[in-house]
């Protein structure tokens, strides 16, 4: 009897056990069964679309190969191509057409890409590039055969000036003719006169300069045309033509603005000037000051104004760019330039308190008396009268009201600014 209700119990406790058990294995089961379900849908999946091999991979961009004759034969020309993960980048020595990247699809049910540029479009781009640099090569000596007579100009200057080996080069047009003349008034006893080129532009500015100053050597741009007919014709990429023209017959030149009162002859320091392409004045967060730049006849100089002039001569050829100016693009586009050293171009930077512009006016007496000005640019004042009003009530206009020479203040002018060598 103790037996059977042992027995009893021992089924009694199974059970229990049992019941409460059977949850906790359903589980477990379930979870077993989803896993082995998700590893099978997987394998089906791999057998239904099997990765692409790597021979698979290079049956697809066959298209896009090299050519026999153009690969691997070590020519400096031919491109290289390299494969990176999705994308086949052709590569070619040019830096036009460096980068450019063909697109290759993997799937195998679709057996060849789609390429975003032929090679045949590389070899096309690349030759009109060449093509256009002949024709701008050309281009720059049909400058100097065009410009010859102020090249000659330049050259007599130096064959005769030996104590400054470079010439100065300025532009008047019938706007600024009365600054011109109270510049060469201003500077008439600093010893530059021999050393200066004057470009006038017209028939108008060029008999005023004629008439007043005989002694200074000219060059006139346009002589036969009125300064009225002139109005529709952009100066800029003449004047960079004439400085391309100048610089590469190895001639040394300082650009100026005859908008500005000059208080010494800054030449001495500069003839023994070793080391820098450019001389350049940086107004403080504004572009590089046009008014008093010294280019030196270095291949360097040479290379950089060539490349701004062909910049400038392909936004002229634009209609939309005349209405914005060419004069305020060639100084943002030179501004650019020199900051970021163009071409390697080796700079000196001008000193501010020497070589000055317009906001110099603006200083307080105290902020001026820290300042030792050689040359002062009347500029950031809108209209040539305000200028002119501005640079007589400062005593830095130097012509009586019939045009001639106000001696007495040239005079006291000479002896303020000793020179500084920069």
């Amino acid at each position: 009897m103790i037996k059977n209700i042992m027995m009893r119990t021992v089924r009694s406790l199974k059970m229990r056990v049992f019941h409460k058990l059977t949850p906790i294995l359903l589980v477990l089961f379930f979870i077993l069964l989803t896993v082995i379900n998700r590893a099978g849908d997987k394998e089906s999946q791999n057998e239904e679309e099997p990765l692409p091999m790597r021979t698979d991979r290079q049956k697809g961009i066959q298209q896009f190969e090299i050519p026999r004759e153009d690969k691997g034969t070590g020519d400096k020309d031919s491109p290289d191509k390299i494969k990176t993960g999705d994308k086949v980048e052709v590569k070619t020595n040019e830096d036009e057409t460096a980068k450019k990247q063909v697109t290759v699809n993997e799937k195998v049910n679709k057996p060849k890409g789609t390429a975003v540029i032929s090679l045949e479009t590389l070899r096309e781009q690349k030759l009109n590039n060449y093509k256009k640099e002949i024709e701008f090569n050309q281009h720059l000596q049909d400058t100097k055969k065009k410009f010859a007579d102020i090249v000659k100009l330049a050259e007599t200057i130096l064959n005769s000036n030996k104590k400054w080996k470079i010439v100065l080069l300025t532009f008047v047009d019938e706007d600024n003719t009365a600054f011109a003349n109270s510049w060469l008034c201003n500077t008439k006893y600093l010893d530059l006169h021999s050393s200066l080129i004057l470009v006038t532009y017209g028939r108008e500015s060029k008999e005023f300069m004629d008439k007043n100053w005989p002694g200074i050597r000219k060059y006139t741009l346009e002589p036969n045309v009125s300064e009225q007919d002139l109005r529709s014709v952009q100066l800029t990429p003449r004047k960079l033509q004439i400085i391309n023209a100048i610089v590469h017959a190895g001639i040394n030149v300082l650009l100026l603005d005859v908008e500005s009162v000059w208080f010494a002859n800054p030449l001495p320091s500069f003839k023994a000037d070793e080391g820098s392409d450019m001389l350049v004045n940086f107004a403080p967060k504004s572009r590089v000051n046009t008014g008093f730049l010294v280019l030196f006849a270095t291949e360097k100089t040479k290379s950089f104004w060539a490349t701004l002039y062909g910049k400038l001569r392909s936004l002229a050829n634009t209609s939309s760019e005349h209405s914005i100016g060419l004069e305020t693009r060639f100084e943002d586009m030179l501004h650019s330039m020199l900051s970021s050293r163009f071409g390697g171009v080796s700079i000196r930077e001008l000193p501010i308190a020497s070589y000055s512009e317009g906001m110099w006016y603006m200083l307080s007496p105290e902020e001026r008396k820290k300042t030792r000005p050689i040359v002062i640019r009347n500029n950031y004042m809108s209209g040539f009268a305000s200028r002119i009003d501005r640079a007589m009530q400062w005593q830095h206009w130097f012509t009586l009201n019939n045009g001639t020479c106000y001696e007495n203040r040239i005079k006291q002018m000479i002896p303020v600014v000793p020179i500084i060598k920069v």
